[in-house]
């Protein structure tokens, strides 16, 4: 499944990222002016992920991995439970709710 994430670049950057979380793996996919590219973070380089729910604004994702920390929003805040059932179900206790 596909889902669309603002991901934050810099200090008062983000870009629309489109993320599949699968096969033991999140993959980050960004159309570019410049080039189109792709992360992938697998699950051994997964330290934790906390999904933080707040009242009356975007859904925020953090992946703690071994390297660089991702921070994003949910886009499309109706696919916000399969999101949050995808991240449990592919990485179980490393995933946090707040």
């Amino acid at each position: 499944m596909v889902f669309f994430i603002r991901l934050k670049t810099g200090f008062f950057e983000t870009k629309f990222c489109t993320m599949s979380v699968r096969d033991k793996a999140i993959r980050l996919y960004s159309e570019d002016i410049y080039d189109d590219k792709e992360t992938v973070i697998r699950d051994s380089e997964i330290l934790s992920i906390s999904i933080i729910h707040k009242d009356k604004k975007p859904t925020e994702i953090e992946i703690h991995a071994t390297d660089k920390i991702y921070i994003g929003h949910y886009i499309d805040t109706k696919s916000k439970d399969d999101i949050t059932n995808a991240f449990l179900t592919e990485f179980g206790e490393k995933v946090q709710m707040e």
